[in-house]
């Protein structure tokens, strides 16, 4: 079972809500280092004064030979050392002395905190900044430090004084946390209300959408005359509304010419049915001899073979609107097709007493089906010759063009007689189409007609590719046919 796609509302929302969530997923993110950075940051800088302050002391202070003989440090440096552990709150400060071949002395040591590890495998620094602070933690408490080195004036040039400094990361570290769930909490709270607010939105968004879908469910084939107004839409829905009346429009001409076929269908049926069942009433009404019965066969023949000829015209041009109509291609040489044709059309033009000239340019070749093109051109030829006033001519010019860089063979048929109204000429070519009365099919004077000519011409240009019009002034209509021709 195929699964339906989401609607566009879940869809926008849902493209939404993923970029929203990356972006407060990008922003707490941000704010979060930002806030490490700073304290970070704030830690260096109180490390630094620190130990700016310790080195100062020592900078002040006489000798210190008597420590590189094992002695404790003197009081007054205690002394300072207390103090400046004292005016740093927070801070642990280790004083420490290495000598070669000597295990590492503490001096002094003040606070919770004590070397680790983690320092000593670092070489120790003389310039404290955040990127050189180490984290380690010491009896479930968090610290963050650095180890210092101290210039102080010694008996011994081999001896190293170190100093390391650490400060308590607890507070940061809940302070963190706190601000962390605050934070996500906010964030959350901002992330569905602005989605809630975006799915209202989008909801409300579509409304223009559903009162169209109203509209158009109440339009049937009854209302195929209204139209959706583009002036009362949104402009991003204009082009559909434009097209959905296209649309109307087209549907709207489809009925118009289907209810007008099927009138002309029961209209034609009915003129060769009503003869035939007329002519046999009337046979049947008294007794006749054997030639009039004779007679009445050959003339209900007749309607027969027109009925027959209208079906298969129908059939054939039904199968060309499905696509069921295949070509049989093949090289085609215009010029001897049409003087063929000429010789067919030469009897039935003389008794109309309608000449036939041709006039031919160029010779081009095309590749099609030839029974078709035949067709084509015999129904204009027809066409011409029966719509021309005796004494009259109907002329045949051939040539070449080209249309968009492709060769194409033009053929023009013209022929005098009233001028078709230009209203009437875009419908020429539709099945059983009468311009005015002057033009309508004679069945008497034309009874190999079925009204189907020009439709049947118009299908088999298309097929081949081509185009074919019409225009009619000064006296004079003019067919013609453009068909793509070889190279």
């Amino acid at each position: 079972m195929t699964r339906r796609p989401l609607s566009l509302q879940w869809r926008v929302t849902l493209l939404t809500a993923l970029v929203i969530s990356s972006g407060l997923i990008l922003l707490v993110s941000m704010v979060q280092h930002s806030i490490r950075s700073h304290f970070a940051e704030q830690d260096s800088q109180e490390l630094a004064q620190a130990a700016a302050a310790i080195q100062q002391v020592f900078d002040t202070s006489p000798d210190h030979t008597d420590v590189l003989a094992g002695q404790p440090l003197p009081h007054h440096i205690q002394h300072l050392l207390e103090q400046i552990s004292h005016s740093y709150h927070g801070i642990s400060l280790q004083l420490l002395l290495q000598q070669p071949s000597e295990p590492l002395t503490t001096l002094y040591h003040s606070g919770n905190a004590s070397i680790s590890a983690t320092l000593l495998q670092q070489p120790p620094i003389q310039k404290i900044t955040a990127r050189q602070l180490l984290s380690w933690q010491q009896a479930s408490h968090p610290y963050r430090g650095v180890l210092v080195k101290l210039k102080v004036a010694s008996a011994s040039n081999d001896a190293t004084w170190l100093l390391m400094l650490a400060t308590d990361m607890g507070f940061h570290l809940r302070f963190l946390d706190e601000f962390r769930s605050t934070l996500w909490a906010i964030v959350l709270g901002i992330g569905l209300l602005t989605l809630l607010a975006v799915w209202f939105s989008i909801h409300q968004g579509h409304a223009p959408l559903r009162q169209i879908s109203q509209r158009i469910t109440h339009i049937g084939s009854e209302q195929l005359n209204e139209r959706l107004d583009p002036n009362q839409a949104p402009t991003e829905l204009v082009p559909l509304i434009q097209a959905f009346n296209d649309m109307l429009s087209r549907l709207e001409a489809g009925f118009e010419r289907l209810s007008n076929f099927s009138a002309d269908i029961a209209h034609e049926l009915r003129t060769p049915l009503t003869n035939l069942i007329t002519q046999t009433q009337v046979m049947l009404g008294q007794p006749r001899d054997l030639d009039a019965y004779r007679e009445l066969l050959y003339s209900s023949l007749e309607e027969e073979e027109r009925l027959a000829r209208m079906v298969a015209d129908m059939l054939w041009l039904a199968k060309a609107d499905n696509g069921l109509q295949g070509i049989h291609p093949e090289p085609i040489q215009l010029k001897a097709d049409i003087l063929d044709l000429f010789d067919f059309f030469e009897a039935w033009a003389d008794e109309q007493q309608v000449r036939l000239t041709f006039n031919h340019s160029e010779s081009p070749q095309l590749t099609g089906d030839r029974n078709m093109i035949r067709r084509a051109i015999s129904n204009l030829l027809s066409n011409a010759i029966r719509h021309t006033a005796p004494g009259h001519s109907v002329a045949v010019q051939l040539s070449q063009t080209r249309i968009q860089g492709q060769p194409y063979a033009r053929l023009d048929i013209s022929n005098p007689g009233p001028d078709i109204p230009a209203e009437h000429l875009p419908q020429l070519f539709d099945r059983f189409y009468r311009a005015d009365a002057a033009r309508q099919k004679n069945p008497d004077s034309n009874p190999d007609s079925t009204g189907l000519g020009l439709a049947i011409t118009h299908s088999i240009i298309s097929l081949h590719k081509g185009k074919i019009g019409v225009h009619s002034r000064n006296g004079t209509t003019c067919f013609y046919l453009e068909i793509p021709a070889d190279q």
